[in-house]
């Protein structure tokens, strides 16, 4: 990795924080609006966790298979979020 790659790395974690509190508040606004529809599961975020993908298990293609993706862009407003 070059310097200019770290450089850029470092200063994303220093954002990283801020961004992980915004998609957590998106998260608990579509659990608010949606959470009690019949057979609507939202997957929580699990803690100390990750989604492994292999051959074998591919985690991704089971959720996309049977879920519906929901836009969670920091740069979404309000209004936005609730269309």
């Amino acid at each position: 990795m070059s310097n200019f790659l770290a450089g850029i790395g470092r200063a994303q974690l220093e954002l990283l924080d801020d961004r992980v509190i915004a998609r957590r508040a998106i998260f608990k606004r579509y659990l608010d609006a949606l959470g009690a529809i019949d057979g609507l599961e939202l997957i929580p975020e699990l803690e100390g966790t990750y989604f492994s993908h292999t051959e074998e298990e591919a985690v991704s293609e089971q959720m996309f298979s049977r879920c519906i993706c929901v836009q969670t862009g920091l740069n979404m407003n309000l209004k936005q979020q609730k269309k």
